[in-house]
């Protein structure tokens, strides 16, 4: 794999000695996939991250496989922007969110805003966003039978003409991770 061999090598040790499901629950592999994911936002010249694992809900909302949890987490996000997504319940509106949950293969954010229009509730997201660095990114939808579904956002602080070019170049290399 081109330019990340590192992560790309620690995620698929880490993922053969264990069951992907066994990574998840433990505690002990969440570091270890933390590690493994800053390694690569890192190798691949993004900046911030969010990978979200769950279960489709209607169609629109992520839930853990039980409904009573919170889909599984992580990312290096700004705690403020967590904090502001969350109470702001972003969620419900968030383009790039909205665009992983109905499709299936990665697309840069530029793309998913200039193809499909944004209203004024996604037009204030993407705008907070920028304001604290999540100018641009990628994001690469991952969905399984009975509704499982996860999700990797990567993004960096460039204007979109400037991703453009890195997010097509790096787009293959991205999913396969």
């Amino acid at each position: 794999v081109r330019h990340l061999p590192n992560a790309y090598e620690k995620l698929r040790y880490t993922m053969t000695d264990t069951s992907a499901a066994s990574v998840l629950s433990s505690r002990n592999e969440v570091p270890i996939l933390r590690e493994t994911l800053d390694d690569f936002v890192r190798e691949t010249g993004y900046t911030h991250y969010t990978y979200i694992s769950g279960k489709i809900i209607a169609g629109r909302r992520v839930t853990d496989f039980d409904p009573r949890e919170r889909p599984f987490r992580l990312t290096n996000v700004p705690a403020s922007w967590q904090k502001r997504y969350s109470s702001k319940r972003y969620y419900d509106h968030d383009p790039v969110l909205q665009f992983a949950l109905h499709n299936i293969l990665p697309q840069s954010w530029s793309t998913i805003t200039q193809r499909h229009g944004l209203n004024a509730k996604q037009q204030r997201i993407m705008s907070d966003a920028e304001d604290i660095g999540l100018r641009n990114g990628i994001v690469v939808p991952i969905h399984g039978p009975g509704g499982e579904f996860s999700v990797l956002s990567l993004s960096h602080s460039e204007t979109m003409n400037q991703a453009t070019s890195n997010v097509v170049a790096d787009e293959a290399h991205i999913h396969l991770f």
